[in-house]
């Protein structure tokens, strides 16, 4: 278990990935979906919502409808820059300090 500095690092890392899922749930609510938050932990889960997503995405723009109040052109620009905004975040992020400790 990390302590002192390196677990506010860690603690701060989680709390974006958190955060970012958390946005990530609300906004797929505008596309039909509704996956339970435990599935978004596992690497398999994640990639199944997020293939669920992009298809909700597809399918919508097939039909063309909106995400319920957002234009998909939007919610897709909204969702990637939401995610890299909080990875460049993290990135910039100096936790070189915290390496070996």
């Amino acid at each position: 278990m990390p302590s002192g500095s390196l677990l506010r690092a860690s603690r701060c890392s989680w709390s974006y990935v958190r955060h970012t899922l958390a946005a990530e749930l609300d906004w797929a609510k505008k596309l039909g979906l509704r996956p339970p938050l435990d599935a978004l932990l596992t690497d398999a889960g994640l990639a199944e919502h997020r293939d669920a997503y992009c298809d909700a995405i597809r399918a919508l723009h097939a039909q063309g409808k909106l995400a319920r109040t957002w234009p998909l052109r939007y919610l897709i620009r909204h969702t990637a820059f939401h995610t890299l905004d909080h990875a460049w975040e993290m990135e910039d992020k100096d936790l070189t300090a915290f390496v070996g400790v």
